[in-house]
């Protein structure tokens, strides 16, 4: 595929807005952190809901919850790889 002059344009500006953005980013991170720090309650609740992860009754190795039902960010072609893998991995335990 060739390189044209306009994709090479668009690259330089990614790449120069991505600069500007990363400075300004880094900036409100660390003013989130001081704000943490401080003992600021509203940055308080902003970590700690951060944190909250998903997997809230999932078992780690089957990433299903306790209906059976497996992630909602998990797409169908995803969880039939997943569900292949596992098999893949129970029959070699049998074997051995």
């Amino acid at each position: 595929m060739a390189k044209s002059i306009k994709s090479k344009w668009r690259r330089k500006m990614r790449n120069i807005k991505r600069e500007k953005y990363a400075k300004k980013d880094l900036e409100k991170l660390k003013q989130m952190v001081d704000a943490a720090k401080e003992g600021d309650e509203e940055m308080k609740e902003l970590f700690t809901e951060g944190m909250d992860i998903d997997g809230k009754g999932r078992n780690p190795k089957t990433l299903r919850d306790e209906n059976g039902h497996y992630p909602v960010w998990m797409n169908s072609r995803r969880v039939r790889k997943h569900k292949n893998s596992l098999k893949k991995k129970s029959k070699k335990k049998g074997k051995k």
